[in-house]
């Protein structure tokens, strides 16, 4: 059923970009993304803005902010964007669960925060960079 859901998910985007394109002339300039990557992008950004919000961290706004920017940018519909949030949000309340029942020892606050650094901040660096690091390897 997961790959069902995701599939549709994936034409969909691929039906909304086509359009997009086709009718996109003002001067708002869109990235041209497969939609498995901006599927990437968007559950990437919802995981950070889970583990944020699960630990009250004061990135979460700014994980917020970026979330709510890729649902404009892609043009997600209400509904996709609320269940992509469910989603991650369900994925992560389980990690957070199994990581407490697995690592007893260790304090559960320091161990998903230290999760979510290296995954979140990690990720948005290397995106960050990632179109330096490109340019670098084309020269």
């Amino acid at each position: 059923m997961k790959s069902a859901t995701t599939l549709f998910i994936l034409q969909f985007f691929a039906l909304i970009s086509t359009s997009v394109i086709a009718k996109e002339s003002n001067a708002v300039h869109r990235r041209l993304l497969a939609p498995e990557e901006m599927m990437f992008e968007l559950n990437e950004e919802a995981t950070c803005l889970a583990a944020a919000n699960y630990l009250r961290n004061d990135r979460y706004n700014l994980h917020l902010s970026n979330y709510q920017s890729l649902i404009a940018e892609f043009k997600v519909p209400k509904k996709a964007a609320e269940s992509i949030i469910n989603r991650t949000n369900s994925e992560y309340i389980f990690f957070a669960d199994r990581a407490k029942k697995r690592y007893t020892e260790i304090d559960h606050h320091v161990l998903l925060t230290s999760a979510y650094t290296h995954r979140c901040l990690f990720m948005n660096g290397f995106e960050a960079q990632r179109p330096f690091i490109e340019a670098s390897n084309n020269s």
